[in-house]
C-alpha cells in the first residue's frame, strides 16, 4: 500500500474545545444512533430496487428537513434518487459530505438479516457499507447544530442511490455539488481503523471482441481463423502497458471463446480491467489498448474494442496537504493517530476530486467484510469518527496558514 504525504498541521490550529464537546455529545446518542442504524438495515435497498433505495432517501430527507437544513432532491426513472441537505452557518468554508443509501443486496434479503450486537460489533446488509457513513454525516451535521457552533458557510450531506453500481446517474449531481467547494469528504469506511483516504485509483473497463472463421480443427484446420489465438496476443500485448510503465495493474477480469474441442473458434471475448493513479496514465492506456486491438496476428481475424474510463483517478491536488493535515490534528485530539494512504478501490470521491475540489476519503465509521454475509461495523469507531467528519467540515475553510 503506497503511504500519504503526512501532515504538519498542529492541534493549535484546531477548535479543541469543539472536538471535545463534539465528542462528548455523539456519545450521548448512540443509542439514537444505533436504533437508526437498524431501521436502514431492516429495509431492503439494493441498487437495483428503487422503491426501496427511494423510501430510504425519504427518510433521510425528512431528517435533514427536521434539523433545519435546506433541502434537495435529485430524482431518477431508473435509480434510487439521490437527496442533500444544506446546514447554514454565519462564517466561512464550504464542505460537501458525501454517502449512499444503497447496498448490494437483493430484494428479501433483509427480512432474514436483521441488525444483530455481538459485543462491540453490528451486523447486517448495508450497516457499514454505507449505512453508517449516511448517518455519520447526518449526525455530524446535528452535533455541530446541538453545540451550537456556525463559523462555517456551509455544509451539505448528499446521499445518493447508485454507488454500488458506479453511480451512473449521481455522478454529475456530485460533480456539481463538489464546484466550488473548500473540501469534499466521502463517507466511505477505511480499510484499516487509523487510516484516511486522500488518493484513490482511477478504474477503466474494456470489452475486447475478436472475430475469426471456423473450420474443421482436423480435417481443414487451415481453413479457419482462430479468435482465441488472436485474442490471448493481443491480452498479453495490452499486458505490456503494465509491465512498462506507471500504470498500476491490468487484469484479464473474463474471458470467453470457442464452441468445441473439434472446431477452430471463430469468436472469442475477454473484459479488461485497469488501475490507474493519474489521468494521463489512462490516456496512455487507452492509446496503447486501441492500438492492440486495430494490430493483427492471426491473419483473417478482426477485433472491436470498447470501453474506457469507469471511475476518474482520485488525485491528490496542492490544496491536498492541508485538508489531510487538519484531520490528522483533529485526530490527535481524539486520540487517534491517522495514516494518510492510497487505495486502489474507487469510490464517489472520484467524481467529486476531477472537480478540482480536495477531496478526503474513507472518514466514517470503521468496518469490513463488506459485500458478504460477515459484514460489520465496529461501534467503537462510530463516535470519534463521527467527530472527526464534524470537525473537519468546520475546519476546512479558509484560515491563515
Amino acid at each position: 500500500m503506497k503511504e500519504g504525504m503526512g501532515g504538519t498541521m498542529t492541534p493549535e490550529l484546531i477548535d479543541v474545545d469543539l472536538i471535545g464537546r463534539l465528542k462528548r455529545t455523539l456519545a450521548g446518542w448512540m443509542p439514537e444512533f444505533q436504533s437508526d442504524l437498524a431501521w436502514l438495515v431492516a429495509r431492503d435497498r439494493g441498487s437495483e430496487h428503487k422503491a426501496g433505495v427511494d423510501a430510504a432517501a425519504e427518510w433521510m430527507l425528512g431528517k435533514l428537513e427536521n434539523l433545519g437544513c435546506e433541502t434537495v432532491t435529485y430524482p431518477s426513472e431508473d435509480y434510487g434518487m439521490a437527496v442533500a441537505g444544506s446546514l447554514k452557518g454565519r462564517g466561512q468554508g464550504r464542505a460537501l459530505l458525501v454517502a449512499h443509501l444503497d447496498t448490494v443486496w437483493p430484494v428479501q434479503t433483509a427480512a432474514g438479516w436483521p441488525l444483530r450486537i455481538e459485543g462491540t460489533r453490528a451486523m447486517g446488509p448495508g450497516v457499514v457499507d454505507n449505512a453508517s457513513g449516511s448517518l455519520a454525516g447526518y449526525y455530524a451535521l446535528k452535533a455541530l447544530q446541538a453545540v451550537e457552533y456556525d463559523d462555517f458557510a456551509e455544509i451539505a450531506l448528499l446521499c445518493n442511490g447508485d454507488e454500488e453500481v458506479g453511480s451512473p446517474f449521481s455522478k454529475e449531481v456530485i460533480r456539481a455539488l463538489a464546484q466550488g467547494r473548500d473540501a469534499a469528504l466521502i463517507l466511505e469506511a477505511p480499510s484499516n481503523p487509523d487510516e484516511i483516504i486522500s488518493q484513490r485509483a482511477g478504474l477503466m473497463y474494456y470489452d475486447l471482441r475478436v472475430n475469426g472463421r471456423n473450420a474443421h480443427a482436423g480435417v481443414e484446420p487451415e481453413k479457419g481463423h482462430n479468435a482465441i489465438e488472436e485474442l490471448c496476443l493481443k491480452l498479453n500485448a495490452c499486458q505490456e502497458i503494465a509491465r512498462d510503465s506507471e500504470v498500476l495493474t491490468v487484469s484479464v477480469a473474463t474471458i470467453e471463446g470457442g464452441r468445441r474441442p473439434n472446431i477452430v473458434p471463430d469468436y472469442a471475448r475477454a473484459e479488461i480491467d485497469v488501475r490507474v493513479e493519474t489521468v494521463q496514465e489512462a490516456e496512455l492506456v487507452n492509446a496503447h489498448f486501441r492500438a492492440v486491438a486495430d494490430r493483427v496476428w492471426v491473419a483473417g481475424t478482426s477485433a472491436a474494442l470498447n470501453g474506457g474510463m469507469s471511475h476518474p483517478p482520485m488525485e491528490r491536488g496542492p490544496r491536498s496537504p492541508r485538508l489531510v493535515a487538519t484531520a490528522q490534528a483533529i485526530g490527535r485530539v481524539l486520540g487517534v493517530n491517522l495514516k494518510d494512504t492510497f487505495c486502489g478501490g474507487t469510490s464517489d470521491g472520484c467524481y467529486s476530486a476531477v472537480a478540482g475540489t480536495p477531496t478526503l476519503c474513507g472518514l466514517a465509521p470503521y468496518g469490513a467484510l463488506y459485500h458478504t454475509r460477515d459484514e460489520y461495523l465496529e461501534l467503537s469507531t462510530v463516535v470519534p469518527r463521527t467527530a472527526l467528519i464534524a470537525g473537519l467540515a468546520a475546519s476546512c475553510g479558509p484560515r491563515p496558514d
